[in-house]
């Protein structure tokens, strides 16, 4: 029972830790419409949340071992955020290492634990949920429309011009993830 409560109040501080995370970032990007937002800070936020995201999911049983040391985030195509993303190589996800891969095409995907789209893959979404059927792999990209079109998170502008995230909670239900409900409270939108 005792091992049962720690998960339970390790997942508790994990999600308080990203809400002030979130907090302290929503607060500290406001920008006027007539600014634009600085890309390099835009992609830095992106490349922050990444490592946070997976802590507030629950893979489907057995396809994320417990004694598996590494947690494989697959970046496909190019994307002006693939340079911030070299940040969180060598983080850890509880126990696991990040391990960055970029793998050529989406037909060598199916291994990851997330997969983060660049936006030169925009043509190659429409084939992203047939590639990864059997797969349970956290799809995350900021190309428009991601989460419309099967992704589960996709990076958003919102109208105060702040970087935040839509779920696809009826992707990720399908894949077999349990999504965190505090999660769900901060994300600008949910496609049901």
């Amino acid at each position: 029972m005792s091992q049962v409560l720690a998960k339970v109040m390790k997942r508790v501080f994990w999600a308080l830790n990203f809400l002030v995370f979130l907090c302290t970032m929503a607060h500290s990007i406001p920008l006027s419409y007539a600014q634009q937002i600085d890309s390099v800070k835009e992609h830095k936020i992106k490349a922050a949340f990444l490592p946070n995201f997976p802590k507030f999911f629950r893979w489907p049983e057995g396809t994320l071992p417990d004694n598996q040391e590494k947690f494989s985030v697959c970046i496909l195509g190019e994307d002006p955020l693939n340079t911030s993303l070299s940040a969180i190589e060598g983080k850890t996800i509880e126990t696991r290492t990040i391990e960055l891969l970029y793998p050529d095409s989406l037909d060598q995907v199916s291994d990851c634990n997330m997969l983060y789209v660049g936006r030169s893959e925009k043509n190659s979404i429409d084939t992203l949920d047939d590639v990864l059927e059997n797969s349970a792999v956290l799809t995350v990209s900021d190309i428009n429309k991601f989460a419309e079109s099967g992704g589960i998170i996709e990076f958003i502008i919102t109208d105060n011009n702040k970087v935040s995230f839509r779920i696809n909670l009826k992707k990720a239900r399908e894949k077999g993830f349990e999504v965190d409900a505090s999660l769900l409270t901060i994300a600008a939108d949910i496609i049901l």
